[in-house]
């Protein structure tokens, strides 16, 4: 028999956007919409998606998004979207030239700004293609019923490397299968399971319209991205199951993305820091196989 985790363990920790120091305690099975950092107040959630763009924005050069965005390369060349009308992450970004984001106003125009906010509709996003280094969406793709189209629409206005991190609500164990609780047909809502809702950056209630489960990186792989769950806080919280989910859009692309306009010009656009390279036997590895096989027909 096991040992039972105590209710609560005091650790000291770093806080990966803000660098705060201090005690943290720590429930048995951390919340991750808990755990706040005593400087800037992120919780866990937040705090394990900045660990992850710390790995592909900055590559690791960093340990926290305060001095990520001191970066003069990030300054001068990052072009970062973030979908968020509020959260922790906007102080930092904000810094940077090429920083923008957006909130989703039914009713407002679409690519104006609106309370001092741009409006975008993921489905419709009004930016050129090949924009971004970097999107960022946390807790977001659960409520856009079409969700297949808002990541052909984010995989659109990346760069080639470029990256969305994202978190979406997962259960533990991760289903095999998303289920779609809702879906609109002839301009009305129809509900497959119970109503479910959160609450919005504006604070009105939002439905979910979507639990995701393992199969969410075959709908990534299919677009063309090379995707993958990441659990940055599973060291230091063994019990603590929750992902980030990290979509990357190769740089060399084997052919067009579903249902997805081709680039401009895919080879002239470099992202502004180079992205990290992938291992294992994910869809990046079989991209690599697939590319050296098609360099061994072209050279026979």
């Amino acid at each position: 028999m096991s040992e039972a985790l105590p209710k609560v363990q005091i650790a000291v920790d770093a806080c990966p956007i803000c660098g705060w120091r201090g005690e943290w305690k720590d429930a048995a099975v951390p919340r991750r919409d808990a755990q706040n950092c005593g400087g800037c107040r992120a919780n866990l959630r937040y705090r394990n998606q900045a660990a992850s763009i710390l790995t592909h924005l900055g590559r690791g050069r960093y340990v926290t998004l305060r001095d990520l965005v001191r970066d003069p390369d990030i300054i001068t060349n990052a072009a970062v979207y973030e979908v968020a009308l509020h959260g922790p992450f906007i102080k930092y970004f904000s810094n940077i030239p090429g920083y923008v984001r957006s909130y989703y106003w039914p009713g407002a125009a679409f690519g104006e700004m609106h309370e001092g906010v741009r409006c975008e509709d993921l489905t419709k996003l009004t930016f050129a293609d090949n924009s971004f280094d970097l999107v960022i969406s946390s807790d977001v793709l659960e409520h856009v019923i079409n969700f297949p189209t808002a990541f052909q629409e984010i995989f659109r206005v990346l760069r080639p490397g470029g990256a969305h991190v994202f978190t979406v609500p997962v259960s533990w164990p991760i289903p095999a299968e998303t289920v779609r609780r809702v879906e609109e047909k002839d301009g009305h809502i129809l509900h497959h399971t119970e109503p479910r809702f959160h609450k919005a950056g504006d604070g009105t209630p939002t439905l979910v319209c979507t639990d995701f489960g393992f199969d969410l990186l075959r709908t990534l792989d299919t677009i063309g991205y090379e995707a993958w769950f990441e659990r940055p806080s599973l060291m230091r919280y063994p019990s603590y199951f929750d992902t980030v989910v990290v979509s990357r859009k190769p740089r060399v692309q084997l052919g067009p993305p579903a249902l997805s306009s081709p680039p401009e010009s895919a080879e002239s656009v470099e992202p502004a820091i180079p992205p990290m390279p992938t291992t294992g036997g994910g869809s990046g590895a079989r991209r690599r196989r697939m590319r050296k096989a098609v360099s061994a027909s072209q050279s026979e």
